[in-house]
């Protein structure tokens, strides 16, 4: 579709527009009535996110997605710049979007060369490099700047990367929650102090214009905060196995984590100490919503192992398998346990090919 604005013909004279809303599986969220077609999809996306509030459901406008079209190849993210007219060119009284619930947002990271300290007069200009780096809102703080340092790609690790959300270095960016509860999504850069042997060059940008051109609705299970799951009375497949697996209608801590990954999260540690001594459905829900880690599969992993394969050979050494367990992640290994690691799975043998590392 043209990015120039089109005014829509206003069938029967109509100024106005019901704005029906549905997500992706095509149920129905809230209907918006007496909309102007000269209304901006950003005024719209407010209006749709107060109106949530007001029914105890949270949902920014930030993190909003409105789509027109049918079937997730045909969809056409709206423009929050353009008019409601821009895409109801019939001017229909009744306009069906389908709202959704963003997943990543992209921001800028700007880092500061460290001053040196001398007995000058005349103070060292501050050199600045920005890079952008698109994120999970589902990550935490540890796997934020741990993704921060690997798109560095300048073998730096998550505790080189200190960041701020201003630009004086004073104000300390949040060590707990997710970068969706922490309202990321309203910042457009954070600030750091460059870490030792960075180089601007060696960046993993990403190809955001590539991805915005492939437009897939990615919604999680429920759209708003509080969204129900189910219709009232019906259970879900995984709350009726849960109960099948639970003893009174709770599991232990430690079930409860193992639960999860099978399931195929991956809560860390900390995560599974975190949840009470009796886990029921509903904390076992909230739970799952922290141990989602979008990056944890095995695209991922494979382009975290290549990068260590300087060879390009297809294998991993003993030294770089035990360096990366011991050197990476919420939860490195000791040197013990990363030797009994690449004792189980590698035996005798002095290299490992990465594609048999991501089965284990």
């Amino acid at each position: 579709m043209s990015d120039t604005k089109r005014r829509a013909s206003c069938v029967g004279g109509r100024d106005i527009s019901t704005v029906v809303l549905i997500d992706r599986s095509q149920r129905p969220i809230m209907n918006l009535h007496k909309v102007p077609l000269s209304a901006t999809i950003w005024a719209i996306k407010t209006k749709i996110s107060e109106r949530l509030k007001e029914v105890g459901r949270s949902l920014s406008a930030d993190t909003m997605q409105l789509f027109v079209g049918e079937g997730s190849d045909r969809l056409e993210e709206m423009k929050n710049n353009e008019m409601l007219s821009t895409y109801n060119t019939l001017g229909l009284s009744r306009f069906t979007v389908i709202i959704s619930r963003k997943t990543k947002v992209e921001i800028l990271i700007a880092l500061t060369r460290p001053e040196k300290k001398c007995l000058c007069i005349t103070k060292q200009k501050k050199l600045q490099e920005e890079f952008p780096v698109v994120v999970s809102l589902g990550y935490n703080p540890l796997q934020f700047t741990r993704y921060v340092a690997e798109t560095m790609n300048c073998g730096v690790t998550r505790t080189d990367v200190k960041l701020y959300q201003d630009e004086a270095m004073q104000d300390k960016f949040p060590e707990e929650g997710t970068l969706r509860s922490l309202n990321i999504a309203d910042k457009t850069r954070l600030y750091a102090v460059m870490p030792p042997g960075f180089d601007i060059n060696n960046i993993k940008y990403p190809t955001i214009e590539a991805e915005a051109k492939k437009v897939v609705v990615q919604e999680p299970e429920t759209l708003t905060e509080e969204a129900p799951a189910q219709s009232v009375g019906e259970k879900s497949k995984q709350e009726k196995d849960f109960e099948a697996r639970a003893k009174g209608g709770s599991m232990s801590q430690a079930d409860a984590g193992a639960y999860a990954r099978l399931l195929g999260f991956s809560p860390s540690l900390k995560e599974v100490a975190a949840l009470p001594a009796k886990v029921g459905y509903k904390a076992f829900q909230e739970f799952l919503n922290v141990a989602m880690h979008p990056d944890d599969n095995q695209e991922s992993f494979r382009e975290f192992f290549n990068s260590f394969d300087t060879r390009a050979s297809g294998d991993l050494t003993r030294k770089q398998v035990t360096n990366i367990l011991q050197m990476w992640g919420d939860e490195p290994l000791n040197k013990a346990e990363a030797a009994a690691f690449c004792e189980l799975v590698m035996g005798q043998q002095d290299n490992i090919p990465i594609k048999v590392l991501l089965d284990v």
